[in-house]
């Protein structure tokens, strides 16, 4: 995880369901979820949820249909470069809905650098 709680490059697997489906993508960027739901102990973070309760800020952008985005054709199969392309592009959206929230500019626009798992 980064940090400083930037979102992280994306995996391929949103874009490659949108494109087997159809449907689109909707970006919701949230700030403030790491406040709820965060590593401390459940009981621990609960109470102190209960004392002082976070805020949680969204933004929901506007649907990214993949298919138009990448101009890729209804029954094209699209290559794993273009697979991900698309979750490169979708993953922009996303990080520039949070870089609206937090007022800051991101330190990058694809998202930060997966770490080791």
């Amino acid at each position: 995880r980064d940090p400083m709680m930037w979102p992280e490059r994306a995996k391929t697997g949103a874009v490659r369901l949108a494109l087997r489906t159809g449907v689109a993508i909707v970006p919701v960027a949230m700030l403030g979820a790491h406040e709820v739901v965060g590593r401390q102990r459940l009981l621990l973070g609960f109470l102190r949820n209960v004392v002082r309760r976070p805020k949680v800020t969204t933004r929901v952008g506007a649907p990214i249909n993949v298919r138009e985005l990448m101009n890729i054709g209804e029954h094209v199969e699209p290559t794993a470069d273009e697979v991900r392309i698309g979750a490169d592009l979708v993953m922009a959206e996303l990080v520039a809905l949070v870089a609206d929230l937090r007022g800051e500019v991101a330190p990058d626009p694809l998202g930060v650098p997966r770490g080791l798992d």
